[in-house]
């Protein structure tokens, strides 16, 4: 089950980089080994205080027509000042995005039942979502889906047109601006809702 990434989705976090949305969706890849969580949730987050920053996203997990299968609340994990360093000497970024436990999941919630409920399709539904990440009880990310540069099946078009992907492949879709990092002792809150304030996922975690 690999973690395949978007990067610069919200054109905010793209500024923040000081980079440029791209003329299509790029992705980098993170093993199998450093996803933790899903419906095992965790409550620790090794944040190696101060050195790695948070990213939160909304995560889709695929089915094996390579299709929607279940979302979550997810966070990319990077060690920014390596990750800095890679791209001024024009390497890739493996070492700073794909560490043991660098990509965090919160609990999945399945569309099948959800979608055929409400009558509506994956696009419809996931356009009314909303992703935020706090830290000590103060919001620091904050978006709606709907604000992406590339929609989330815009995205998974593009990379299933290359990629090799597998059932429970996990498609991480990008983080909205305010990235940052995290530090030891601090209480973590990443949350997926809908706009009607429906808690779809979470991820409620202590730094260590």
């Amino acid at each position: 089950m690999a973690a395949w990434c978007a990067i610069r989705t919200f054109p905010k976090h793209a500024q923040e980089m000081s980079g440029e949305t791209p003329p299509e969706p790029v992705f980098f890849l993170k093993p199998d080994a450093a996803i933790i969580g899903g419906n095992n949730p965790i409550s620790e987050i090794n944040c190696m205080d101060g050195e790695i920053h948070h990213e939160v996203e909304m995560v889709i997990q695929l089915d094996e027509n390579q299709k929607p299968y279940a979302i979550a609340i997810g966070l990319d994990l990077t060690l920014r000042d390596i990750q800095a360093e890679l791209k001024e000497s024009g390497l890739p970024w493996a070492r700073a995005k794909s560490f043991s436990n660098s990509a965090v999941i919160g609990n999945w919630l399945e569309l099948a039942d959800k979608l055929s409920l409400l009558e509506i399709g994956f696009d419809e539904y996931v356009a009314e979502l909303h992703i935020s990440l706090s830290l000590d009880g103060k919001q620091v990310q904050s978006a709606n889906i709907s604000e992406m540069s590339y929609s989330p099946s815009q995205q998974l078009e593009k990379l299933v047109q290359w990629a090799p992907m597998c059932t429970n492949d996990t498609l991480f879709t990008g983080t909205p601006s305010g990235v940052g990092p995290l530090f030891k002792g601090q209480k973590l809150v990443a949350m997926l809702q809908h706009s009607n304030g429906e808690l779809l996922s979470i991820i409620d975690a202590v730094c260590i």
